[in-house]
């Protein structure tokens, strides 16, 4: 183990060491830079995704909600006719 320890401190070089470390940082910086890039412009393609299909929910919501108050009112008519009909055929049946 001793001759490999030699070698190490034989060959070992401060200024190559230095540039390694530093083409690595690089490297990871880039790669930091890159993937995270990728992860916010992914984020925002999926955010404009939901926007659409929740603009187009609330849309034909609102649509539905207007058909649902129609029948509701056109249903509320019908009744109030129907009571006032039974009103009057009850009113007529108990005068004669």
């Amino acid at each position: 183990m001793a001759t490999k320890a030699k070698r190490t401190r034989k060959n070992w070089n401060a200024d190559k060491m230095i540039d390694r470390t530093v083409e690595r940082i690089e490297t990871a910086n880039d790669f930091v830079c890159d993937t995270t890039e990728k992860f916010i412009v992914t984020g925002i393609k999926i955010g404009e995704q939901w926007q659409s299909l929740v603009q187009k929910s609330l849309n034909k919501g609102f649509k539905m909600a207007d058909t649902q108050q129609d029948i509701m009112f056109n249903a509320i008519e019908g009744v109030g006719t129907q009571i006032s009909a039974g009103y009057n055929r009850a009113k007529s049946m108990l005068t004669k």
